[in-house]
């Protein structure tokens, strides 16, 4: 029989995070129930903005500023 591929959805998600850009490509399968682009963009940002509380050192709120901003020992 022939092997032909199937096109399978897929979207890319840009951004700017940590002072650089982010390009993510999502290549679904076929026969899926998976979460659709809106949804699995939000879970993007929401992933990259904790890591940026977290670990910003531009942000003086960050989590890693208000320990080095503590006292030595």
């Amino acid at each position: 029989g022939e092997d032909r591929q199937v096109a399978r959805p897929s979207w890319t998600h840009q951004g700017e995070v940590y002072g650089s850009t982010f390009e993510i490509k999502v290549v679904l399968p076929v026969d899926t129930s998976a979460p659709g682009p809106e949804e699995l963009r939000g879970a993007v940002d929401a992933a990259l903005a904790r890591v940026d509380v977290a670990m910003s050192t531009y942000r003086p709120d960050s989590e890693i500023s208000r320990i080095n901003a503590g006292p030595a020992g």
